[in-house]
């Protein structure tokens, strides 16, 4: 597929391939494990969404990325928005609802958002998934999801994989940008990320933006940490945007 040359021939073979080959690994580097968050009922009965065909990753690329959106609106510092991000990249058993959507500063007052709280990174080995999130286990694709890093994070920092030595994995890892000192994802105030996906048989390098959906009784409808964390429903959108291919 990387040999296509127009985005119109790299589009049409992804729309081919998408159904068997939907594979974002969330693992690190050199272990492939072909976690998926595809083959679910919610991603059956979704909408086509019309996705660009993502660039490969490269740490000279994210190197010279621009994170900062230059310029000003209406006197504050502009905000990136990505063009692919709709409601119906939600799944259906969510999407129904009244949808509105948020940035970090908006949802949490005065509360500094983060993307990983540096205080609590080594008590997150014992990081509940489950509890600020049972409102949308409603959605299959949701369970998949959530199951998925949690089942990872087990093998990796718990118990390891059978025949491998055990090794960390930080799902946060795979999303930029990142401080210099401490190599961690940091809150970007013009709210553009990227996420790093192993997708079509190559890292596959996702932007996407903070705007986050929010239910009418004001819950997120993406998975959650701690609600001043953003690292889950970034990886979460990134995800979503790969199963939309489905």
């Amino acid at each position: 597929m990387d040999q296509l040359h127009t985005p119109a021939e790299r589009q049409t073979a992804v729309e081919h391939e998408a159904d068997s080959a939907l594979t974002p690994a969330l693992d690190v580097e050199g272990s492939r494990t072909g976690s998926t968050a595809a083959g679910t009922s919610d991603v059956a009965v979704r909408k086509a969404v019309k996705i660009s065909v993502w660039p490969l990753f490269t740490d000279a690329d994210i190197k010279t990325e621009k994170w900062h959106i230059p310029g000003k609106r209406r006197g504050k510092a502009r905000l990136f928005e990505d063009p692919d991000n709709s409601v119906e990249l939600l799944p259906p058993s969510l999407a129904s609802r009244s949808v509105m959507w948020k940035r970090p500063f908006e949802f949490l007052g005065d509360e500094t958002p983060m993307v990983v709280d540096v205080d609590e990174e080594k008590e997150h080995l014992q990081v509940d998934l489950v509890t600020h999130n049972v409102h949308l286990l409603v959605s299959e694709l949701m369970r998949w999801i959530v199951c998925q890093v949690d089942m990872l994070w087990q093998l990796h920092n718990k118990h390891g994989f059978p025949g491998k030595v055990k090794e960390d994995w930080k799902p946060w890892d795979l999303i930029y940008p990142k401080s210099k000192s401490e190599s961690l994802p940091v809150y970007n105030a013009s709210g553009k990320y990227c996420v790093k996906l192993f997708w079509m048989g190559q890292w596959r390098k996702i932007l996407i933006d903070d705007q986050m959906p929010f239910d009418g009784n004001q819950r997120m409808l993406l998975p959650v940490t701690e609600p001043h964390e953003l690292w889950f429903p970034l990886l979460t959108k990134a995800l979503l945007k790969v199963a939309s291919l489905t």
